[in-house]
């Protein structure tokens, strides 16, 4: 059992148990007292062992030894005291309860983090999937079947989007902040020579299926999107240039 570094003295108590001692059983007791909060609530009943923690010689334990483990209780080799005990139990079962609050209390921002994430991601998939049956729409009653011609204007800017989304997952799943989410992402669209709403998918992607290393998917992910969008060599002659 562990003690916290501090030991509650209930003065009244204390004198009103210590009366009749003098100046050296006093000091002896409390030196013991203190050694065994500091051990976890038990102590060696050796005497060479509480003489040397209540500073005495082993003549000086001899005279006031019966006097102070009358305060105490030996059994088996072992020295206890009723009110440490006591008290270390308090603390154990407080501390306790202080780390079960402390667990669901991170359990419950996690979970409304991933609940928070996985509505955005969804909000996402929706507008994509209402830009793209407009387009479609729009091709079907022109009847051009170009995609230059046909003026994307979506609901929810995409690449303000993507950003918004990148800063959630990767501060809940990477530890990152805003400044370092810039950095991160900015350089992935920049050596990859896409734009934040190629990476609209995959964020998204990540942040539904809670991917343990963002920064890696997402950096994979840039770079097969790049490897998508690169020009088909032409063949000139028999020839691919």
């Amino acid at each position: 059992m562990s003690a916290p570094p501090y030991m509650k003295l209930y003065v009244a108590d204390y004198l009103g148990d210590t009366h009749h001692l003098n100046v050296v059983e006093h000091g002896a007791y409390m030196l013991l007292l203190m050694g065994m909060w500091r051990a976890g609530g038990t102590l060696p009943a050796a005497d060479d062992n509480l003489a040397r923690l209540a500073r005495c010689t082993p003549d000086q334990w001899a005279e006031i030894k019966a006097t102070v483990l009358a305060f105490f209780k030996v059994s088996r080799g072992k020295l206890t005291h009723k009110r440490v005990a006591a008290e270390m139990a308090k603390y154990e079962n407080t501390s306790g309860k202080r780390s079960e609050a402390g667990k669901r209390g991170v359990a419950k921002k996690a979970s409304k983090n991933s609940e928070q994430a996985q509505a955005i991601a969804s909000d996402a998939e929706s507008n994509c999937t209402h830009n793209q049956n407009q387009n479609q729409n729009q091709k079907e009653y022109t009847g051009d079947k170009s995609p230059a011609s046909v003026a994307i204007e979506p609901p929810t800017d995409p690449d303000a989007l993507t950003w918004h989304m990148a800063k959630i997952l990767l501060a809940d799943r990477a530890g990152m902040n805003s400044a370092q989410v810039g950095v991160f992402l900015g350089g992935v669209l920049s050596r990859n020579g896409i734009t934040a709403r190629d990476m609209l998918p995959a964020v998204s992607a990540a942040t539904v299926n809670a991917t343990l290393d963002p920064k890696g998917y997402l950096i994979k992910a840039a770079e097969g999107i790049a490897r998508r969008q690169a020009p088909l060599p032409r063949k000139v002659s028999g020839a691919l240039v």
